[in-house]
């Protein structure tokens, strides 16, 4: 909306998608050379509109206290005979927005590929089939609905972010978060999904170049992530001499093309939620 006339001058967004469907839309300028060549290829725009910092993780809530028993493999929430709830094995957020968005485009491009490479996987369709036999309730309450759902007993399990559990715990509630993986173990890059943080420069800004430039070399440097370990986010640190334990790892995270993800992203969400039983 604001194109033509841009307010800000930086965009810092705390999911990944939003950056990438920016810069198709142009409105994303180019980061210095001081900013973006420092950066690991794997967390930065090839075109230079973004590098990302500071993640969160996807993951499975579940409550041990109720005597659920962890899963530690996102296909295995498909298979018959997993725990149930009060009313329902499984709660999820609304795919049609969010992280659950990013997460299930990142599923369907995983076992895509892995189908082209003769590995073990699902479709997507299939897995949400066997969620939805398994009982599943879409919330629109968000990723902090799913941990509810998990602490009241409505729900055996949740899926959610790693922000959203940490914060239930610090409210003193009982739940506790695996990291499933995506591919078996044998998979280079076949782990959970990172969510970080973007930021980029806004195209047609008409703010002091450097002074932008500086804000958002700060934003990606390990004094600034530190501080997002350290906050109730807890984010992982993911950029070089960046230091920091959020109380979670991810030693070998979902590898994927993001701009692969983002061109299918909302066409993925509406087929998931008619498969689970939503309305799209």
């Amino acid at each position: 909306a604001e194109r033509d006339r841009p307010r800000a001058e930086l965009f810092w967004s705390s999911e990944g998608l939003a950056a990438v469907r920016r810069a198709k839309d142009g409105l994303l300028a180019q980061l210095p050379d001081s900013v973006w060549s420092a950066w690991p290829d794997s967390y930065r725009d090839d075109d230079r509109r973004w590098v990302a910092f500071a993640a969160r993780a996807r993951v499975i809530a579940y409550a041990p206290s109720r005597g659920t028993p962890p899963i530690s493999d996102w296909r295995a929430l498909a298979k018959p005979g997993i725990a149930k709830g009060s009313r329902a094995a499984i709660a999820i957020a609304d795919p049609r927005f969010g992280t659950t968005r990013s997460r299930m485009a990142a599923l369907d491009l995983a076992w895509q590929t892995a189908h082209q490479r003769d590995l073990d996987a699902p479709t997507l369709d299939e897995w949400l089939e066997g969620l939805r036999a398994n009982g599943t309730v879409v919330l629109t309450g968000g990723n902090a609905a799913t941990v509810e759902a998990v602490v009241s007993g409505e729900c055996a399990y949740g899926l959610t972010d790693t922000d959203d559990v940490f914060a239930a715990q610090a409210r003193g509630l009982s739940v506790e978060m695996t990291l499933p993986r995506t591919l078996d173990a044998s998979v280079a890059g076949g782990g959970t999904m990172l969510v970080p943080n973007t930021v980029s420069m806004v195209a047609g800004r008409t703010g002091p170049t450097q002074a932008v430039e500086r804000v958002a070399a700060w934003l990606i440097s390990p004094e600034a992530e530190a501080i997002q370990c350290r906050s109730p986010s807890r984010n992982l640190p993911i950029g070089p001499n960046a230091t920091g334990d959020p109380g979670f790892k991810v030693e070998d995270p979902l590898v994927f093309d993001v701009a692969d993800i983002a061109g299918n992203a909302d066409e993925t969400a509406v087929r998931a939620l008619r498969i689970l039983g939503g309305t799209a």
